[in-house]
């Protein structure tokens, strides 16, 4: 499927077939949001796959939605707080790799953001949630290009999932991608016009 039928094709899918998805494409998703693109290359994104039946119907528990954790496949999209920490080293691999070959940076004012940065628990955090939504993304059309449906769910308590799925709380839970067969074809959704979403041109 070319890329433009992908981005035309997704849906929110809530019904789903209860086939399992074979690894190798389980796998290929995966690898689609290891290879998102992140600030300063922080990969802050980590993952908590859920296949097993029993364990999904415990997930159910913790959310309102009659279809949470219907999918055979759940990945709970979690950000380590700890790796703006790993900036440093982080943009030390990028340059070694000629990432800012022909770049100019003022070094004073690069250092003054990271540290602004490093000690505002809300920045960073915020910093941290928009990078894995990126890999959430990568993720999710990599699954459309396979034949599959997916949905984003926000809407559980993510305490319950975290004390179901025995995680750190140096973890922080972002949302939840449902994937798997769809029993549903649904429409195209609404949209808003460009005029809406273009503030200005120059």
């Amino acid at each position: 499927m070319d890329f433009q039928s992908v981005l035309e094709k997704r849906r929110s899918i809530r019904k789903f077939d209860t086939r399992p998805i074979p690894k190798e494409i389980v796998e290929a998703i995966l690898e689609a949001g290891r290879r998102a693109p992140s600030g300063g290359n922080i990969q802050p994104w980590r993952y908590v796959v859920v296949e097993d039946e029993a364990v999904r119907k415990r997930l159910k528990e913790a959310s309102p939605l009659s279809f949470f954790a219907e999918a055979p496949l759940l990945i709970l999209a979690c950000f380590d707080r700890e790796a703006i920490k790993k900036m440093p080293e982080r943009f030390a691999e990028l340059t070694a790799s000629n990432a800012f070959e022909d770049v100019t940076m003022d070094a004073g004012k690069v250092e003054a953001l990271r540290a602004q940065r490093a000690n505002d628990e809300v920045e960073k955090a915020s910093y941290a949630v928009y990078n894995t939504a990126i890999s959430v993304t990568h993720m999710d059309l990599t699954a459309v290009a396979h034949g599959l449906g997916t949905c984003w769910i926000g809407m559980f308590d993510k305490e319950k999932v975290r004390e179901i799925l025995g995680i750190d709380a140096r973890f922080g839970i972002v949302c939840a991608l449902q994937i798997g067969y769809a029993l549903q074809s649904p429409p195209s959704r609404p949209r808003l016009s460009m005029d809406d979403i273009v503030l200005q041109r120059f």
